[in-house]
Parts: structure tokens; C-alpha cells; sequence
């Protein structure tokens, strides 16, 4: 959901982790890579907005969307 509100590159790193046909190696150290970015992106809009008065709201638009990936994938 990061990569959809803030970083494109986080969607390109994620698809190619999980290419079809490829199994998901969840000691590959670019996981910990695409979690340490998506971290970092959300402290720094709550930094940014502390108040819940701006651009914060798009923590809610990418909560939505992780929904929705979530289901897609049936909750796995």
C-alpha cells in the first residue's frame, strides 16, 4: 500500500519478489528492505502531519488498498 501512496518503485520491487511461478523466499533480505521503506514512509507523513489535519488522509487510501490486495490474495 506504500508503494501505491508514495513510491512506485515499492510496487516494482513487490512484483518482482512475487513473479508468477517464483517461490516466495521470505529470508531474501529485499523483504526487509521493502519493510524498512514502507516504515520509514509512514513515520515520516505521521511526522508530517501530526494532527490528522492533511496529507496523513492517505494512510487511509492505502489501508483501503491493503484491503483489497489482501483479498485478492485470500487472506494468505
Amino acid at each position: 500500500k506504500y508503494g501505491m501512496i508514495h513510491s512506485p518503485d515499492i510496487v516494482d520491487q513487490l512484483r518482482d519478489l512475487t513473479s508468477k511461478g517464483k517461490e516466495i523466499d521470505t529470508d531474501d533480505h529485499n523483504w526487509l528492505d521493502l519493510i524498512r521503506q514502507s516504515a520509514q514512509i509512514k513515520v515520516d507523513i505521521v511526522a508530517e502531519d501530526v494532527l490528522e489535519s492533511g496529507k496523513r488522509a492517505f494512510l487511509n487510501f492505502g489501508h483501503t488498498y491493503g484491503h483489497v490486495i489482501e483479498n485478492l490474495g485470500d487472506y494468505r
